[in-house]
Formats: C-alpha cells, sequence, structure tokens
C-alpha cells in the first residue's frame, strides 16, 4: 500500500558557490493513506477438520472521497473457504469476513481481489492462506 504518516528526507547539493559549497535540504510530508486494512492484506485461518474458523478484515477510506467497493475475483475454489462483503458505513467502510468449511481438510492459499472506484488504486489484494488438519 505504500507510505503513510509523516515523512522527512534530506539530500545533499554541492555548487559551485565558494561561501555554500555543500548545502543541506530536507523535505518534509504528511501521507494520507487512500485507504486502511486493517488488520492486514494477509489473512491467515487455521485449526482442526471440524472447526469452525472466521477472521475480519475491515477496509476504511483514508480520505474525503467515498470509496466503493466490489468483488473482482476470488482464487479459492468456495467449498473451501468463502468470504462475505458488506457495507459497514456507505462510502467509508467495508469489512470482509472470510470463513472455512468445517468439513474441508488441507493447506489452502489465494486471494480475493476487491474493484475500487479510486483511479489511484483500482484494486485491493487479500491474500488468504488456511491450514486445517
Amino acid at each position: 500500500m505504500g507510505r503513510s504518516g509523516k515523512l522527512r528526507k534530506s539530500i545533499g547539493v554541492f555548487s559551485n558557490d565558494p561561501e555554500k559549497r555543500n548545502e543541506h535540504l530536507t523535505f518534509e510530508a504528511s501521507i494520507k493513506p487512500l485507504f486502511r486494512i486493517t488488520p492486514s492484506t494477509i489473512v491467515t485461518l487455521t485449526g482442526k477438520r471440524g472447526e469452525r474458523k472466521s477472521v475480519e478484515v475491515l477496509i476504511s477510506a483514508g480520505i474525503d472521497k467515498p470509496l466503493n467497493i466490489e468483488p473482482e475475483g476470488f482464487t479459492l475454489d468456495k467449498g473451501k473457504i468463502s468470504y462475505s462483503l458488506e457495507t459497514v458505513e456507505v462510502g467509508k467502510q467495508y469489512r470482509v469476513v472470510f470463513k472455512n468449511n468445517p468439513d474441508i481438510q488441507g493447506i489452502f492459499n489465494g486471494e480475493l481481489r476487491l474493484k475500487t472506484n479510486y483511479v489511484e488504486k483500482p484494486r485491493i489484494k487479500i491474500g488468504i492462506r488456511s491450514r486445517f488438519n
């Protein structure tokens, strides 16, 4: 997702000015993320066969522009892991809940791709790792 928060960078400038041959320039910026994904862009579901497990991810707008999200692709067979996408607050926050199928065991990896209305970041990818023995 890139950087967010306060950022400070310095560079050295060399010139032919006899009084100021070396000068340092410092740039400061406060970067607002387009959106926040908590707790992470990678979710893990683990347990034993027969157990029901779920993991929740919240996606929130980070700027003053309405955020719209819709599913674009899911690489895990819904018989293994399923997901639901719900609106918590229109244009501001969404919840994705991943759940395992308690009757299936194995190791599964995949991703959920979500399409956004932000030209700057048109897709969100959430990685899924699961292991049920």
